[in-house]
C-alpha cells in the first residue's frame, strides 16, 4: 500500500494538476476520491481543461474513480471548492 499523502484542496472553479500537486509520476494509475460536500470533476489532458467544457468525469461526495495508466495528465476542480484524495493503485 502507498503512503497517504495529505488532501489536494481545490480552489472554486480553478483546475488543479493533481499529479503535481501529489508528486506522483505523471502516467502512474491512481485513485482519486471526493472528500468533500460538493462535486468534483476530474479530466485526463496534458494542460489544464477549459471551464464550461464537457468530457470531464464526475465524482459526487464520498465517489471515487480511478484513471488509466499511462495518462498524459489528471486535473480536479469544483464549482464551489473541494478536496480529494489521492493514491497509488498498486
Amino acid at each position: 500500500m502507498s503512503d497517504t499523502l495529505p488532501d489536494v484542496t481545490l480552489p472554486a472553479k480553478t483546475p488543479v494538476d493533481l499529479y503535481a500537486e501529489t508528486g506522483i509520476t505523471v502516467g502512474t494509475k491512481v485513485s482519486v476520491q471526493n472528500i468533500t460536500s460538493s462535486d468534483v470533476r476530474v479530466h485526463v489532458g496534458v494542460v489544464a481543461p477549459t471551464m464550461g467544457e464537457s468530457g470531464a468525469a464526475l465524482l459526487v461526495p464520498g465517489q471515487s474513480g480511478e484513471n488509466t495508466q499511462g495518462d498524459s495528465g489528471l486535473w480536479a476542480w469544483s464549482v464551489t471548492g473541494g478536496a480529494v484524495q489521492v493514491v497509488e493503485v498498486v
